[in-house]
């Protein structure tokens, strides 16, 4: 890792910390238009999404890795988040929901799982056929 990419990665982080401070800080839901409501939305998931990738790299160091799709998993816990989140702002999360989100999750994680072993299978080399 590059020590000016792990800078600017911390400077990034830092800065969206302070935006979503600011902004929460300053604003009033019930008072808010719609449009400081959405960017509301989207501070959080970003910083959900920063908060699942430095969790999904903590994890490496206790032996768990995401490989090379620790972005996907991260975009893919975010996406659930974010769509519970709205769910749940607008008061429309019912067991329903939640009976259709959570396959959606298996087949979801199924789908990385299955799809990690075959690009770790086709990864590896063969071996060599003769044809006599």
């Amino acid at each position: 890792m590059n020590i000016a990419s792990h800078h600017s990665r911390t400077f990034g982080a830092a800065a969206l910390l302070v935006a979503d401070a600011l902004f929460f800080s300053s604003t009033n839901a019930s008072t808010v238009t719609s449009v400081a409501l959405i960017v509301g939305f989207l501070l959080a998931i970003a910083t959900c999404y920063l908060i699942v990738q430095q969790f999904l790299r903590l994890l490496t160091l206790y032996g768990i890795h995401a490989g090379r799709h620790r972005k996907r998993v991260a975009a893919s816990i975010t996406g659930v988040t974010a769509v519970v989140l709205a769910l749940v702002t607008i008061g429309q999360f019912t067991v329903k929901d939640l009976i259709v989100i959570t396959p959606l999750i298996i087949i979801g994680a199924a789908y990385i799982t299955i799809s990690r072993k075959k690009a770790s299978a086709m990864s590896r080399p063969s071996g060599v056929l003769v044809n006599n």
